[in-house]
């Protein structure tokens, strides 16, 4: 296996200089190598220790299942058209209740009712495992789900673990490139065929919700694939889980303009981070307790004051992570939206939210 070196601090892989071939080999010797500040995934065991401490009911990382909590709940009602204040609110109950323990198991119901602009497709980028395209399916909150990650070994992972992934007319999982997500999402919308009503599935049609079909004929029902979906009509489009945290700093500010773009008008952009804020919490109540992801981690490797964590012997090799401030995630977007950004702290997150207009697009082209 290469030597690599690590810098991961989030739990999906969104960019890369150049992109891997995708392998079928999920066994612990499966190797993808992607470059070193793309966030590098040495073994297809890696992708499944990272889901055990992060979302796995029985052994998560406490405060990580409190900010999941939160950030569900987040997600849900930026895509239900909630306000700031009702959405905050009630994710922060949300974490609240899930530091009392790990929830039965039993789905949860949607929180919010659907309003006027509320959002149905859902595009996640650096998508990891799809928790939250799984989550967001499964409380009838998304029709449509499509994550993007760079490792065919999440990807192939997400859909081993959340059966509902299988359905291509639900969800698409597209191995690609975030700094080109725009034309990502397009190409696998432009690949994949509607299904007409009657029809078989699979039978190629024109690829445009817009189609009435031959002239003088009465237009067919369709029922659009979740590709087709996210390439047409506005969509909630999310980066989370500290995801943006392991994209190489000169690509972040042009991944945030594709998110904007492939939101399109209507649409709405999340980016939820680490919180610098929370940082030495962090350090306790996660980093420490897992050293299987990040090594052991010591004190003289912590900085307070920047919110920064550097292991030079992560088992990956070097793994570094920093959390962020409002004002960072903020100035990720373009200079002339900054007012527009809503910028909240829930749990050990922070969350930035923009809503988006056609001002916005243009601003992001």
């Amino acid at each position: 296996m290469a030597a690599i070196h690590s810098t991961n601090s989030g739990t999906g892989s969104a960019v890369a200089p150049a992109r891997p071939e995708p392998t079928e080999d999920s066994s612990a010797d499966a190797s993808l190598t992607v470059g070193a500040d793309a966030g590098v995934w040495t073994h297809a065991d890696m992708p499944r220790m990272w889901h055990r401490a992060m979302y796995n009911e029985e052994t998560a990382a406490p405060v990580m299942r409190e900010l999941f909590a939160a950030q569900m709940v987040m997600l849900e009602g930026v895509a239900s058209g909630a306000t700031m204040e009702e959405t905050v609110a009630a994710a922060r109950a949300a974490a609240t209740a899930r530091a009392a323990g790990p929830s039965s198991g039993s789905p949860e119901s949607r929180r919010f009712p659907e309003r006027e602009g509320s959002l149905s497709t859902f595009v996640e980028v650096g998508c990891g495992t799809s928790e939250a395209g799984a989550v967001l399916l499964s409380r009838g909150v998304a029709n449509w789900y499509v994550g993007l990650d760079l490792s065919q070994v999440f990807l192939t992972l997400s859909a081993a673990l959340h059966p509902v992934l299988a359905n291509r007319d639900v969800a698409a999982l597209i191995q690609g490139d975030a700094s080109h997500l725009e034309s990502e999402v397009q190409g696998a919308g432009a690949s994949t065929p509607l299904v007409r009503e009657g029809e078989a599935e699979g039978t190629p049609v024109p690829t445009s919700l817009d189609d009435d079909g031959p002239q003088g004929e009465a237009p067919a029902k369709t029922q659009p694939s979740a590709a087709v979906r996210a390439a047409t009509q506005p969509c909630l489009v999310a980066c989370v889980m500290n995801t943006m945290g392991i994209l190489p700093d000169c690509i972040r500010e042009q991944v945030v303009k594709e998110m904007i773009r492939t939101a399109k008008p209507g649409g709405a952009v999340v980016i939820g981070c680490w919180c610098a804020g929370s940082f030495a919490e962090g350090v306790e109540r996660f980093y420490k307790r897992h050293p299987e992801l990040c090594g052991s981690i010591t004190d003289d490797m912590v900085d307070l004051e920047s919110a920064t964590l550097v292991n030079p012997d992560g088992p990956s090799g070097t793994y570094s992570s920093q959390w962020w401030t409002h004002e960072r995630v903020r100035n990720l977007f373009p200079p002339e939206l900054h007012e527009r950004v809503a910028t909240v702290s829930v749990s050990i997150g922070v969350f930035a939210v923009l809503r988006v207009d056609e001002s916005a697009v243009a601003l992001a082209s």
